[in-house]
C-alpha cells in the first residue's frame, strides 16, 4: 500500500509539473485505432516494446523491423512528445511524397484529432495537413526522399527516417546534415529490412544490435529465436493435414520455448555503444503463435515469398543468390594471398563511374586474370585527378558518358586511343565513334552478368585485406560493400511481361566502375597491349 501510493505521489507530481516520461504522457494523451476504435493507447499486449518506449534520450536510434511491430507508430509518438516537451523541428522523411500523404492522413492525423491534448495546442494557421504540422512553437516537416531538393529544404533538430531501405539511398544521405546547427541532434531509423549490409541493415550493425532473447524453462538458456531461425524450428503437419503446428526449440536442450506468452530480454551485443547509438531488431517471431509462423514459412515455394517472409515476419535480410550474384563467399574466394594495392603499373584498365563523386577502380593484368589493385573516389571536377591516376597506372579506361558528357570527352581526347565513353544501349557490346571519341554501347544487365560469370570463373583477383595499409583497407571495403549491391529486381515492361535487371539509384557505384573497368579490357587489348610482366 506504502508503495503504490509513493508512485501515485509521484506520478501526481509529474502531472502537476509538465515532467511526464514519455510512456506516461503516451498512455495519458494518446488514443490508438484498434479494431476500428480508438482506444486508450497501451504496450500491455507486446510486453517487449516496454524498453523500446523508455524514455532515454539517445541520439541516434536504428530499428531493424518486421510488418506491423508499431514502431512507426512509436517514431510519430516520439516526434510528437518532444515536440510538446521542447520548442523544435522534426524533419519526417518518406521515399516518396504519396507515403507522406497517406502516413499524414491515415496515421499522424487521426491520432492528433484523437488527443484532446494535443488537439488544443495544433496551430492550424501554421499548417498545410499534409507536409507541415505545428504544435504550438514545434514544427514538424514532413518530405519525401525523391529529390535532394526536398530533403535539403528545412533544418531540424530531430530526423526521422521511415521505410529506410525503400528510399533513394543518394538523397537520404544528405538528411544528416540538416541537424548540424541543432543542439538536440536526434535521429530515428526504422525499416523492413532488403538485403544484408544495406540501408537499416547497415544502421542496425553500427549499433549496440539489441536482440530479444527469450530464456528456456528447461536449461535455463537465454535463446535468440531470429538468429538461430530455422534450425530452431520445428514443424509438423496437423493430424487432419490442414496446415501446420510448429515450436521453437531450445537451442541447447531441444525443449519447447513457450514464444506466444515468453517475458524476454533485451540484449546488446556491443552494450558500450548503448548510450549514443540504440539499434534493435523487432521481429513477429515472439509476437505471433508458432503455428502461424509455421504455415506461412511451409507456405514459401518461391524466391520472392521466402523474401517477403523473411523480411516480413523475421524482420532479417533475405539475399536470393540469383538475384544477388555477388556473394560475400564469392568475394572471399576471390582473394590472393599473395595479392596488395601497388602505388602504379606499367599497364591496367580502369573503369570510371561518374556523379558528383566519381569511382573509380583499377585492375591489373595478373597471368590470364584481372587483379585489382587501386580504388578510390574523386570529385568530378578534380581533373587533374584523373589524369594522375591513368598516367600512373598507364590505364586504358572506360568512363561513363553521362551525366558529365564534356568531362567524359574531354579526358578521351586528353589520351587519344587510350579511353572511351560509355552508354547503357543496344543489346550486344558495341564501339563506335562520337565526334572523334570512341564509344561503347552496351546492354546494362546483360554486361553485368558477364562480369558476375567471369568472377564465377576465377577470372577476377582480389587483394589479400591483411596487406594492406587502413585507407586502402577502408577503400576495399568499401568496394566489396557497393559491388554486393548489384542485385536484380523483378519489374515489368511496358506490356506488363515480367523482366529482370539489375536495380537502378542505389550505391553501387564501385560495382558499375568495375564492370566498367572489364569493358576496358574487353575493348582495350586491341589498343593497348598489357606488358608480359606487369610490375605489381
Amino acid at each position: 500500500m506504502g508503495h503504490d501510493l509513493l508512485e501515485f505521489t509521484k506520478q501526481l507530481g509529474s502531472e502537476k509539473f509538465g515532467n511526464l516520461d514519455f510512456l506516461s504522457w503516451c498512455q495519458k494523451n494518446i488514443n490508438i485505432n484498434i479494431a476500428g476504435k480508438m482506444n486508450p493507447f497501451t504496450i500491455k499486449d507486446i510486453p517487449a516494446l516496454q524498453k523500446i518506449f523508455e524514455n532515454h534520450s539517445i541520439p541516434r536510434e536504428s530499428y531493424q523491423k518486421a510488418a506491423q511491430m508499431r514502431i512507426s507508430t512509436y517514431a510519430l509518438l516520439k516526434s510528437l512528445y518532444r515536440m510538446d516537451k521542447y520548442n523544435l523541428k522534426v524533419a519526417y522523411y518518406f521515399p516518396t511524397d504519396t507515403d507522406v500523404k497517406d502516413f499524414a492522413q491515415d496515421r499522424r492525423n487521426p491520432i492528433i484529432d484523437a488527443s484532446p491534448y494535443l488537439s488544443a495546442k495544433l496551430r492550424y494557421d501554421k499548417a498545410d495537413n499534409l507536409g507541415l504540422l505545428q504544435l504550438g512553437n514545434s514544427s514538424m516537416y514532413m518530405r519525401g526522399v525523391w529529390s535532394k531538393r526536398r530533403v535539403k529544404s528545412v533544418d531540424a533538430d530531430m530526423l526521422v527516417k521511415d521505410e529506410v531501405d525503400e528510399a533513394d539511398p543518394e538523397n537520404l544521405r544528405f538528411a544528416d546534415d540538416r541537424l548540424l546547427a541543432s543542439d538536440f541532434g536526434w535521429i530515428i531509423e526504422l525499416s523492413q529490412p532488403s538485403l544484408p549490409d544495406r540501408g537499416i541493415n547497415e544502421s542496425f550493425k553500427l549499433g549496440d544490435q539489441q536482440n530479444y532473447l527469450i530464456k528456456c524453462g528447461s536449461c535455463g538458456r537465454w535463446n535468440d529465436i531470429v538468429e538461430s531461425f530455422p534450425d530452431n524450428f520445428v514443424v509438423r503437419m496437423k493430424k487432419d493435414g490442414n496446415g501446420y503446428r510448429g515450436h521453437f526449440a531450445c537451442t541447447r536442450c531441444k525443449t519447447k520455448l513457450r514464444t506466444e506468452k515468453a517475458k524476454g530480454e533485451w540484449v546488446a551485443r556491443y552494450p558500450s555503444r548503448s548510450e549514443y547509438h540504440r539499434s534493435m531488431l523487432v521481429s513477429q517471431f515472439w509476437e505471433k503463435h508458432p503455428d502461424y509462423i509455421a504455415t506461412k514459412f511451409m507456405s514459401c515455394n518461391r524466391a520472392f515469398e521466402k523474401k517477403n517472409f523473411y523480411i516480413s515476419i523475421a524482420g532479417i535480410p533475405y539475399q536470393d543468390s540469383e538475384l544477388c550474384p555477388f556473394t560475400e563467399k564469392l568475394l572471399s574466394t576471390s582473394e590472393n594471398k599473395t595479392a596488395r594495392f601497388v602505388s602504379g603499373a606499367h599497364s591496367s584498365y580502369m573503369g570510371i563511374d561518374v556523379g558528383d563523386i566519381c569511382h573509380v577502380v583499377v585492375f591489373g593484368v595478373s597471368g590470364k586474370r584481372l587483379r585489382l589493385i587501386h580504388c578510390e573516389e574523386v570529385s568530378a571536377e578534380d581533373f587533374d585527378r584523373f589524369c594522375y591516376l591513368i598516367e600512373t597506372y598507364k590505364s586504358f579506361f572506360v568512363i561513363d558518358a553521362m551525366p558529365y558528357k564534356a568531362t567524359a570527352k574531354r579526358l578521351c581526347r586528353t589520351y587519344q586511343g587510350f579511353g572511351a565513353i560509355q552508354y547503357f544501349k543496344g543489346e550486344v557490346l558495341t564501339e563506335t565513334l562520337e565526334d572523334d571519341v570512341p564509344v561503347v554501347r552496351h546492354n546494362r544487365t546483360e554486361s553485368i552478368d558477364e562480369m558476375a560469370e567471369a568472377f564465377r570463373d576465377e577470372f577476377f583477383e582480389l587483394p589479400n585485406p591483411r596487406l594492406l595499409n587502413p585507407e586502402q583497407l577502408s577503400n576495399f571495403e568499401e568496394w566489396k560493400k557497393q559491388i554486393r549491391a548489384l542485385e536484380k529486381e523483378r519489374t515489368e515492361d511496358k506490356h506488363g511481361y515480367e523482366k529482370i535487371e539489375y536495380r537502378k539509384k542505389v550505391n553501387n557505384h564501385y560495382g558499375m566502375a568495375t564492370n566498367s573497368a572489364y569493358i576496358a579490357f574487353q575493348i582495350g587489348r586491341g589498343y593497348h597491349v598489357p606488358d608480359i610482366d606487369p610490375v605489381f
